[in-house]
């Protein structure tokens, strides 16, 4: 796919403008069929194959070496999005009577959004974002890139959908971060289209999407380079799982109030979780509340069935309340309760220092009045505070020492 913006806020590039491919970022050809077929697109206007040397590998230590030229590397037209739209349509014509093709993009009214079974033997239902149905159907395939994306449209399909649901939660993804650049003045000094980074830890593909062909099928794009960079999937990983922190747990009992020590504070937007199944596991927060947008903290509680989780932006906190007023906010067939909370300043994470051994939690199960950053009334009159009992964790890397954060307490309101 291709995009002026981002994968967030996509817009049809527009012919002679600059864009971005955030995808797939060319394409080989080596099966005499595919060979073919690429030669009919070619054919079309829609795609030709870069000039020779103008993908290749690179690293610090070799510099730039261009890939053999026995393989033609081909890029859409302007942009993969034109491409790809292309042959779309053309199915969608070519299959007229047995086939109806129905985009969610650019009217996402009429994106796919859940499913449901009728019955234990019939076919399956398709719910539009619009609340439109489409069906039945006898078999539903779906391409999904990560589980937060996967879980809330199967679990929208109920008991039909569990034994599938419990596969892919086993499944583990290899993550990737394409990053969208763009350099203003001075052009970066790259002899090349696109490169294959080696011996970096973050990077593993830059590619310069100015140097692609226009939809005209001319070379370039004038103004800002428009550059994409794809992570390396370690680099992802270790992001998406928290940076690899080492954790220790907290000792002994102390009393006075809790004390938290913090990063500087960043401006976070809430939501308190209820009702939440037993035991809740981070990742099955993380997978569903994710859809709405970027998550900054989770603090989950899974005894009390309840959690705490903070969104970088103020929309997805809006995006994760209206979910949960419409009943479309489900986890393992139970419908959640979310609340706006008022706090609003992330909860950093405990100091380090150079010496001791492990993460010594500090405050332990001591007695005070502990000042809550968040506080919500439930139906039997708790509150929900941070400070007072709780049991304290700390964090810290190697051999460092944390000061914990304590749990959250119960106190009758």
């Amino acid at each position: 796919m291709t995009t002026q913006m981002g994968p967030r806020n996509q817009t049809i590039p527009q012919p002679d403008k600059p864009f971005f491919d955030y995808a797939v970022q060319y394409i080989t050809a080596t099966d005499p069929w595919f060979c073919e077929e690429v030669g009919r697109w070619t054919a079309l206007g829609l795609c030709q194959p870069l000039p020779p040397g103008e993908v290749g590998v690179a690293s610090a230590a070799g510099g730039y070496r261009p890939l053999p030229q026995d393989v033609p590397c081909y890029v859409g037209n302007g942009g993969m999005w034109r491409l790809m739209s292309a042959l779309t349509e053309q199915a969608a014509e070519q299959y007229a009577g047995a086939l109806e093709h129905v985009s969610g993009f650019p009217d996402d009214r009429r994106a796919v959004v859940g499913l449901a079974r009728r019955g234990q033997d019939g076919g399956w239902d398709l719910q539009l974002k619009g609340g439109q149905w489409l069906g039945p159907f006898d078999y539903v395939v779906g391409g999904f890139a990560q589980h937060c994306l996967t879980e809330p449209f199967l679990r929208r399909g109920g008991a039909a959908c569990d034994k599938m649901l419990r596969c892919l939660r086993h499944i583990k993804y290899s993550q990737l971060f394409p990053v969208q650049v763009v350099f203003d003045g001075v052009p970066a000094p790259a002899g090349f289209t696109a490169a294959h980074i080696r011996g970096e830890h973050a990077l593993s593909f830059a590619c310069n999407n100015s140097k692609k062909p226009r939809a005209n099928g001319a070379w370039g794009t004038a103004g800002a380079q428009h550059w994409t960079l794809m992570s390396t999937a370690a680099f992802a990983e270790a992001e998406f799982s928290g940076g690899g922190k080492g954790k220790g747990k907290g000792k002994g009992e102390g009393k006075g109030e809790s004390q938290r020590v913090r990063e500087p504070q960043t401006k976070t937007y809430g939501i308190y979780v209820a009702k939440l199944p037993e035991n809740t596991e981070d990742s099955e927060l993380k997978s569903e509340f994710g859809q709405f947008g970027t998550i900054v903290d989770v603090r989950n509680r899974p005894v009390k069935k309840i959690a705490f989780i903070d969104f970088s932006t103020e929309d997805a906190q809006q995006k994760a309340i209206q979910a949960a007023e419409n009943k479309e906010l489900v986890i393992r067939s139970q419908a959640v309760v979310v609340q706006k909370k008022d706090g609003n300043l992330s909860a950093g994470k405990g100091d380090e220092s150079p010496s001791g051994k492990g993460g010594k939690g500090k405050g332990g199960r001591g007695k005070g009045k502990g000042d809550g950053d968040y506080s919500f009334g439930t139906a039997e009159g708790e509150k929900e505070a941070a400070g007072g009992k709780g049991s304290g964790k700390g964090k810290g890397k190697g051999k460092g020492r944390g000061r914990g954060t304590s749990e959250w307490s119960t106190a009758k309101a």
